[in-house]
């Protein structure tokens, strides 16, 4: 799917909330997925940065037309501002519930998850199509009074139903008590005093009923005719016949916009017709005897020469499988290394067993929220994420990201080497990471 660039940020004028590896999108989109919906996920725009670290650019899940909150007109954005606060109600909610409990792995997506509800203001705020997405999340301006909880306003406040209709009985009570009594003659008895009786007892049932039906039903005991209660409407998770019209809009703007890509294409010059190419003077060809074919000698296994890498592995006493992917860097920063599989699982320090055989069985320079060592802090940390047996042929993704600094050396980059070995064969990337470049990934084609 083609992914709509909503817009650009520079670093300047914006400070970053938490840790670098709190504001990991794949974090925050995958914890947000599993406990609500795809809805709430897409709330988050995914961040590119760029090469020199002082941009963003920001870019939609989902496709459609991108309008900015703040150019809506009134009605419009007031309904986008109630939809938002739902989303975001509910993100704030998992956040109470995972920070109430002592696991230090779900206060760290609390807290991840309180952040990443934070916007400079309202011009960090799109609509695309009817979704809410947000662009600078984890950001807030960068001045000693700085707005806070812009998001955090727009989430509706919780109305319990039940609590409603018990007020609106009392009340309704309350109002048929304060009514005055109604006062009665006594008129002078005849011979025909019984009509008089039944003429005020029916005046009297009437009088009742126009009561019963002008206060609130519900205040009323008795006839189940006039005990008319509204019932309150089960919720549910969602509406599968809309759900299905959304998933097909979807498709019809994504066809859409590959017709407007082919079409672009077609606007191109139609190059020139290539010219015929002379036929070649025709010569006798003298058939020779074809070489008797040579047995191809048999390939020596080659053992993989021995260096650093290697004795980290054997000092952590690392395992090793088929595929094995290692991870080095030379300070005591945190780096984490992610490798997410051909069918989608990913493996990392919260997930470390996935894909079917795939485990991360090293962390390094472990630490936890409040900074403390969470493990042994070393100048020549190592991780390993291994397949054991039968790992899957296809395209692996490996990222590296920076969860905490280099506490003697804070803001310096931090150069590493990510290298892969599969069989006798091996491969090796470079690359580094900072504070305005938390994270770097590659792609690495496997044929198994």
């Amino acid at each position: 799917m083609v992914q709509l660039k909503l817009d650009t940020t520079r670093a300047a004028g914006l400070k970053p909330l938490g840790t670098p590896g709190q504001r990991s999108f794949g974090l925050i989109v995958q914890t947000v997925e599993r406990a609500l919906t795809p809805a709430h996920a897409r709330v988050f725009a995914e961040p590119v940065p760029s090469p020199e670290g002082d941009a963003t650019d920001w870019y939609a899940t989902v496709p459609g037309a991108a309008r900015r909150l703040t150019d809506l007109a009134p009605e419009a954005a007031e309904a986008a501002r109630l939809r938002l606060g739902g989303l975001i109600g509910d993100i704030a909610a998992l956040a109470d519930r995972l920070g109430t409990g002592a696991d230090p792995d779900g206060q760290r997506l609390s807290a991840a998850l309180r952040h990443a509800i934070e916007v400079p203001g309202e011009r960090s705020i799109f609509l695309v199509g009817d979704q809410p997405v947000l662009i600078d999340w984890a950001h807030q301006q960068d001045g000693a009074e700085a707005p806070r909880g812009v998001l955090a306003a727009m989430i509706p406040p919780r109305i319990d139903p039940r609590a409603a209709a018990r007020a609106a009985a009392q009340a309704a009570a309350t109002e048929a008590a304060a009514m005055p009594a109604p006062i009665v003659v006594e008129a002078a008895r005849g011979p025909l005093d019984w009509l008089w009786w039944l003429g005020i007892a029916v005046l009297g049932a009437m009088t009742a009923a126009i009561i019963a039906l002008l206060i609130a039903p519900c205040g009323i005991a008795g006839f189940s005719v006039l005990n008319a209660c509204p019932v309150a409407a089960e919720v549910t998770g969602g509406d599968p016949a809309g759900e299905a019209r959304q998933a097909q809009l979807e498709d019809v703007v994504a066809g859409l916009e590959r017709r407007l890509i082919e079409a672009d294409r077609a606007c191109l010059p139609v190059p020139p017709e290539p010219q015929p190419e002379p036929e070649p003077e025709r010569t006798e060809v003298v058939p020779q005897p074809e070489p008797e074919p040579q047995p191809e000698p048999e390939p020596e296994p080659q053992t993989p020469p021995r260096d650093e890498i290697d004795e980290r592995l054997e000092r952590e006493q690392a395992q090793s499988g088929e595929l094995n992917f290692t991870l080095v860097w030379n300070d005591t920063s945190d780096l984490d290394l992610y490798i997410t599989c051909p069918a989608g699982g990913t493996i990392y320090f919260e997930e470390r067993n996935a894909c079917g055989g795939g485990a991360l069985d090293v962390d390094a320079n472990e630490r936890n929220l409040a900074g403390n060592p969470g493990s042994t802090i070393t100048r020549t940390p190592v991780e390993n994420v291994f397949f054991a047996r039968d790992p899957v042929a296809g395209t692996y993704r490996i990222e590296v990201k920076l969860f905490a600094d280099d506490p003697a050396q804070p803001g310096r980059p931090h150069p590493f080497t990510v290298r892969v070995r599969f069989g006798t064969q091996t491969e090796t990337f470079q690359g580094t990471v900072n504070v305005n470049r938390p994270e770097w990934s590659r792609n690495f084609s496997y044929r198994g």
